[in-house]
Order: C-alpha cells, then sequence, then structure tokens
C-alpha cells in the first residue's frame, strides 16, 4: 500500500469543502456543474489562506474542474422521486453536520477470506442505501460498491489488482452487507425493522 501523497491529500481536503459548499446552491436549484464550479474556486481560496501549497492546490482545482461536464450539453438527467428524495435529504444532511476541519473517520476491518484488506467507515456521512466497501490493493485503495454487480465508486480506477478486488466483493457480499448493517447508525439502515 502506497502513502498519500501530498496532492492527495489536497484534494481530500478541496474535495470535502466542495461538497459542502455546492450543496446548498444545488438545493437551491443552481445548475449542478455551475455549482460545482464555483465551489471548487471558493475551496481553492480556502485553502490558500490555511496555507497549503500554491500549486497543489492549483492543480487540485483544475482537476476537480476538470471533472466536471460529464453530460453533453442539452442532455438533461431525470431523477425518479425516490432518489431525488435520497439526494435532497442528502445535502440537507451535508448543511447540518459541517465540521470545522477535517473529521476522523473509524475504520472497521472487515475479516473476510480474501487477500485485501476492507473496511467500513461507521461514522462517514450519511450513504443511504448505497453500501460500499474500502478495498486496500499494493497501489492505492478504492472504494467497490457492495450490491449484486460490484463497481469502483470512488478512487482511481484501474490499478493493479481492481478486478480481483472487485470478484473479492462480489464472493463475499452477503458478508459484506451485514457487517455494513451492523456499523449504520439506525437512520442509515438498509433493513428497516
Amino acid at each position: 500500500m502506497t502513502e498519500k501523497t501530498k496532492l492527495d491529500m489536497v484534494e481530500e481536503a478541496m474535495a470535502e469543502r466542495v461538497g459542502k459548499l455546492a450543496a446548498k446552491p444545488i438545493k437551491a436549484g443552481v445548475e449542478f456543474d455551475a455549482a460545482l464550479q464555483t465551489a471548487y474556486e471558493v475551496a481553492a481560496r480556502q485553502l490558500l489562506t490555511q496555507g497549503y501549497d500554491g500549486d497543489l492546490v492549483e492543480l487540485a482545482r483544475e482537476r476537480g474542474i476538470g471533472r466536471l461536464a460529464v453530460f453533453p450539453d442539452g442532455e438533461e438527467l431525470v431523477f425518479s422521486n425516490e432518489l431525488e428524495a435520497a439526494l435532497t435529504e442528502s445535502f440537507e444532511s451535508a448543511e447540518q453536520t459541517i465540521a470545522e476541519g477535517p473529521v476522523r473517520l473509524d475504520e472497521k476491518e472487515l475479516f473476510l477470506n480474501t487477500s485485501f484488506r476492507m473496511f467500513v467507515y461507521p461514522n462517514e456521512s450519511k450513504h443511504a442505501g448505497f453500501p460500499h466497501v474500502t478495498v486496500c490493493l499494493q497501489d492505492g485503495k478504492i472504494n467497490i460498491s457492495a450490491k449484486p454487480d460490484p463497481k469502483v465508486i470512488a478512487g482511481k480506477k484501474g490499478l493493479r489488482g481492481e478486478a480481483a478486488a472487485i470478484k473479492a466483493v462480489q464472493d463475499n457480499l452477503s458478508d459484506i452487507l451485514k457487517e455494513w448493517e451492523k456499523t449504520r447508525p439506525d437512520d442509515q439502515k438498509l433493513i428497516k425493522k
């Protein structure tokens, strides 16, 4: 497992701020990419005032903005009522849980019959109905969805061992989902009692 680079740490700090900054405007109806672009600009200024390296902040800002506009102009996203309600709830909870500075996430390692180290984070921000697991690969960490067709949902794609990690998640899916359910706060449980 490799150590985080300085750029990784700056990108994480920026992403944390961007999510919090963009939530309210998006909820208010501001176009998604416009809200995120503005949030990247503000987050970059915040990091600079906190003493982060200017070159790394600029690179992180450019990379973040470069990931915007995934959908062609004029294409409209249509959400189901259920998904729209979940997204709205997620944005509302982000507004209520804004913390000063980075928040340490508690790791819960999953001891499964696999060669990969896998973790869930019980105190991470709400991901109601979206179970996933962090898998440590030789060249970094990736998050893989814990559902019947697992996919990489965060982290660098194409790392050595990615396909084997996805298969390991698929093979241990029921155990991962049980552990996910055990570690969730009551308002995030998948199975309502």
